[in-house]
């Protein structure tokens, strides 16, 4: 018995999957400045802030103010795996396998 048990922890098949939900998040940023700034200097400053609305980013000249994010409701998933065939199951999701 210990062999029919090694045999079928042998032929025994894993599945492993992955799940990617994403959409787009849009935070949004107010710098002012007593200098011109370039586009780098424009996003050291608006990434210094913290994610909590209100929050400011200062140096001599310029001040960034976090305005609050604008979350995406346009969620896409994908899916990866060997998967059971579902055609009846889930309409209007996209598969990648």
């Amino acid at each position: 018995q210990a062999q029919a048990n090694r045999r079928d922890n042998m032929t025994k098949k894993k599945y492993f999957y992955t799940y990617d939900e994403y959409s787009q998040d849009t935070r949004s940023y107010e710098i002012e400045s007593d200098v011109k700034l370039t586009k780098s200097e424009v996003q050291d400053l608006a990434l210094g802030c913290t994610m909590e609305e209100g929050s400011t980013n200062s140096d001599k000249n310029s001040k960034a103010t976090f305005k609050g994010t604008d979350y995406g409701d346009d969620a896409q998933v994908e899916y990866a795996g060997d998967f059971e065939d579902d055609s009846e199951g889930y309409i209007g999701f996209r598969e990648n396998n």
